[in-house]
């Protein structure tokens, strides 16, 4: 039986019900109990629960490529511009002359879920 219609909620699932932490790098995003995972527009909502089993829900872009490596209970969401461009070295530096001044958080940069 499916439960899920997306393929990056199913990638999710072996997370779900566990203690997570989601994070760039070295840096902590969100930690806390993994309850529900959805996709919403170009957005994955993930639903976490606190210390407190308070549900809080915190929402990312959609990554250009997502890997789950089931020895480390980790999934990979990958937002660097060498995926999006798939490794075009010319897309690559077209992308890299127009950079934001203002950058967001996640711009060329690789977060993991990990199983805490």
């Amino acid at each position: 039986m499916k439960l899920t219609s997306e393929k990056i909620e199913e990638v999710f699932f072996p997370l779900l019900q566990h203690e997570v932490r989601i994070r760039i790098g070295k840096k902590t995003l969100r930690n806390g109990k993994l309850l529900l995972i959805s996709q919403k527009g170009a957005y994955i909502s993930f639903v976490l629960a606190n210390p407190n089993n308070i549900p809080k829900i915190y929402e990312i872009p959609y990554p250009f490529v997502y890997t789950y490596d089931d020895n480390l209970k980790c999934v990979t969401l990958d937002y660097t511009i060498n995926s999006l461009c798939n490794s075009n070295s010319d897309s690559i530096e077209i992308i890299k002359k127009h950079t934001p001044e203002k950058r967001n958080r996640f711009y060329d940069t690789v977060v993991s879920v990990n199983v805490v």
